[in-house]
């Protein structure tokens, strides 16, 4: 079985600060009902502000503030260097998911960097580096602004990159194209891209509240985002691997009726949880526990189906293909449970917000 609900490899976390997190101040009391509190002198000189510049005020909940210069004459860029190695695709996709900003490559050793060729490909795979400054001892990457996607239309877009992948690889399969399966093979490293690049959207909201991801999530969704996003690469990555076993091997041997099953079972599994994104993406739990229905029903179909491809098929990409499938219902279900947890507690903060808020103007 293939581990589709395993944990994500990168994890969102929050970065360390030049200054101090926790600062204590007194609240002080002017006139009758004015309080003002002084705000820390090493914030203001970072963001380059000075007396009667505006601060902007969002109250987050019945108690924490959020304090933002609103015109900031200076707007912090999180920088890094890296020194050139034979890891440095796995530096650069660090630095990327962890949301900096700036990163300036410099050769470990002698004056001139080594192989620059190497690192230009490595940041094609990233959505929105460039480079922005190049001399034969220093590279210097960054991330341009682009017109964000929101959350929803990427986790779609990952799965719409899978379901054609799974569509071609059975095609495939049947056919013996060797063509086909080299383009499923090159598809995935898109599904890569935008993957990585959900992580560093989700890893720059932790970091600034202000960064406007979508504006109908709340704070704790951001994690089962990135879950429901990597299962959805994983998913990618099966279909890759099972287009890389089909190069060993000419075409299917399974009976014309066989084919026309798995062809259908995979056609309805790929709508099922398709339909099961769509609850989640949707907080729709009514659509959700529809699916989980049907998703029992479909059971019964695919063991029957892993039965008959044992016998007539000992190649393995069929017997791949036949487990994959299988890995599509649990999938499903398990989306379909993230979505009924996510929906309770969203209703239950709507519940509780609507109270506080009651209670606010009784009193």
């Amino acid at each position: 079985m293939f581990p589709l609900i395993e944990f994500p490899a990168f994890i969102v976390y929050e970065m360390t600060y030049l200054m101090p997190k926790d600062i204590t101040r007194s609240l002080q009391l002017t006139g009758a009902r004015t309080y003002l509190v002084s705000l820390p002198r090493e914030w203001i000189e970072r963001n380059g502000l000075e007396a009667k510049d505006e601060i902007g005020i969002r109250i987050e909940n019945e108690t924490y503030l959020l304090l933002y210069p609103r015109n900031p004459r200076l707007t912090p860029r999180k920088t890094t260097t890296i020194p050139e190695s034979e890891s440095i695709e796995l530096e650069l996709l660090s630095r990327y998911i962890t949301g900096f900003d700036t990163m300036v490559v410099y050769p470990s050793e002698g004056k001139k960097i080594k192989d620059p060729d190497k690192i230009r490909e490595e940041i094609r795979h990233q959505i929105g580096l460039e480079i922005i400054r190049e001399s034969p001892n220093q590279l210097e990457i960054q991330f341009i602004a682009t017109s964000v996607l929101d959350l929803q239309t990427l986790v779609r877009k990952i799965y719409a990159l899978s379901f054609s992948m799974l569509d071609d690889a059975i095609s495939a399969i049947f056919s013996g194209d060797g063509e086909k399966r080299e383009k499923i093979v090159k598809r995935y490293s898109e599904i890569d891209r935008v993957y990585y690049f959900i992580v560093r959207l989700l890893q720059k909201s932790f970091e600034d509240p202000l960064e406007e991801i979508n504006e109908s999530l709340y704070p704790f969704e951001g994690l089962n985002y990135q879950i429901v996003a990597y299962q959805g690469e994983v998913l990618g990555r099966s279909c890759k691997e099972l287009a890389e076993r089909i190069g060993k091997f000419q075409k299917s041997f399974l009976t014309t009726e066989t084919e026309s099953m798995v062809r259908e079972i995979a056609e309805k599994l790929i709508e099922l949880l398709d339909t099961a994104i769509e609850a989640f993406l949707n907080k729709d739990t009514e659509k959700a526990a529809i699916t989980v229905k049907e998703v029992k029903t479909k059971k019964y179909q695919v063991q029957p189906l892993l039965a008959i491809i044992s016998e007539e098929a000992a190649d393995e990409p069929t017997w791949f293909l036949a487990r994959l499938l299988s890995s599509l219902l649990e999938q499903a279900d398990q989306v379909c449970y993230l979505t009924d947890i996510v929906t309770r507690g969203f209703n239950a903060l709507h519940e509780y917000d609507a109270k506080q808020y009651l209670e606010s103007e009784l009193t």
